[in-house]
């Protein structure tokens, strides 16, 4: 998992690089910052009982691993999608990345021609 936290450090970066106007800086900082430290939450924890379990191998097994690796697991995929989220909410650039590669072509035509197509009636007299 540690790789995804290299990708999304690059893909801000590559961002701030790319992009001239302080805010949308500012906007990737924060960006990279939530998906840091909600990262670090929770592997932080995970990295520990790592840690313990190298150690303590037969106490581990017995007594820890039931009880935590249910829990890691629903934090390594709440970690995931909110990972997703917060891109998609602060990032318009992975938004348009993200409807060029995944939505089809058909409906891309069909949302551009909605935006296009906005007509203002004026009342004459």
């Amino acid at each position: 998992m540690s790789d995804s936290l290299v990708v999304e450090m690059a893909f801000c970066r590559v961002m701030a690089l790319f992009t001239t106007n302080r805010s949308r800086v500012d906007q990737s900082s924060r960006m990279l910052q939530a998906v840091l430290i909600m990262f670090l939450t929770v592997k932080t924890p995970e990295s520990l009982l790592n840690i313990f379990s190298a150690l303590f191998i037969i106490d581990y097994y017995l007594f820890i691993a039931p009880k935590v690796t249910e829990i890691l697991t629903a934090l390594s995929i709440i970690n995931a999608s909110a990972s997703f989220v917060i891109y998609c909410i602060m990032s318009s650039h992975f938004r348009e990345v993200f409807v060029r590669l995944l939505v089809p072509k058909r409906i891309q035509r069909k949302i551009h021609s909605n935006e296009t197509m906005i007509v203002t009636i004026v009342p004459t007299g």
